[in-house]
Formats: C-alpha cells, structure tokens, sequence
C-alpha cells in the first residue's frame, strides 16, 4: 500500500472529485484516521446499489464536504 503522502493533496474545495490518486488519498486518510472498514463499507453499497450520501456520515460522523476539509486541512499542515 502507498504511504498517503503518496497521494496529492487537492487544491480544489471539492477536491476528491478531481482525480482518482487525490480521491485514493482520502480513501486512505478515512481508513486509516476514520473507519478502517469504511472502503468494504462503500463497496458493499454501491455494489448493492444502496450508495446513499450520508454513508460517509454514518461511518465517519460526518458529512461528505466537512470530512473532506478534515482531510485537506490534516494534509497541507503536513506538507
């Protein structure tokens, strides 16, 4: 498995829907910072059709965007 500072970061507000390496980056952050079981979680849903939104509330206690201002915020104090 690649190291996150791997990955880049992400300028973008909504940076994850930018590429899939900043996307495996954050994935990676959730897993290993939020839920490590988060990315069979996901799989499962979208395999079975049943991706809602609030999957990332429900597993991380918070909404997609917040999670993901965690996530830059956590990645450009490290750089």
């Amino acid at each position: 498995m690649k190291p996150l500072e791997w990955f880049p970061i992400g300028k973008d507000e909504k940076g994850y829907q930018a590429a899939y390496k900043i996307t495996g980056g954050f994935f990676l952050w959730i897993t290993n910072f939020k839920n490590s079981d988060f990315i069979k979680i996901l799989n499962t849903a979208m395999k079975n059709g049943e991706y809602e939104p609030d999957i990332f509330y429900q597993n991380t206690d918070k909404d997609l965007d917040p999670l993901w201002e965690e996530y830059h915020q956590y990645r450009t104090a490290k750089s």
